[in-house]
């Protein structure tokens, strides 16, 4: 389990508030917020809520290491599916059974249609 927040002190009217107070409070942001140590977000208790949605129109998977591949894995509950970008061979590899859909409209309405099925390896 990652670190997490605690609130260090509590204060009213017309206390004294130290450093060391201030110290401590700030110590424990950090140490839930440590890239290594830090809390998860994958739901479990004391971890922050799992995320559920990511925003905005481009996102960037990987850390830009040379000869890392990058995995995205697709946890259905009847049916999973791996999407693997092999960095050193440039090859995206798609591990799961899937339906190709593309679409094209042209002015006499012609729309192309391919569909491809591939079992999953185990």
């Amino acid at each position: 389990m990652g670190a997490t927040y605690t609130r260090q002190s509590s204060y009213t009217d017309g206390d004294v508030i130290t450093a060391a107070h201030t110290n401590d409070e700030f110590n424990q942001l950090l140490a839930a917020f440590q890239a290594s140590t830090g809390h998860t977000h994958d739901g479990t208790a004391n971890e922050g809520g799992a995320v559920t949605k990511l925003l905005g129109n481009t996102l960037t998977f990987g850390a830009g290491t040379a000869g890392t591949d990058i995995t995205i894995t697709f946890d259905g509950e009847t049916s999973d599916g791996v999407l693997k970008w092999m960095e050193d061979e440039d090859i995206l590899n798609l591990v799961m059974t899937y339906l190709l859909l593309l679409q094209k409209s042209y002015n006499s309405e012609i729309q192309l249609y391919i569909s491809i099925q591939v079992p999953m390896d185990n």
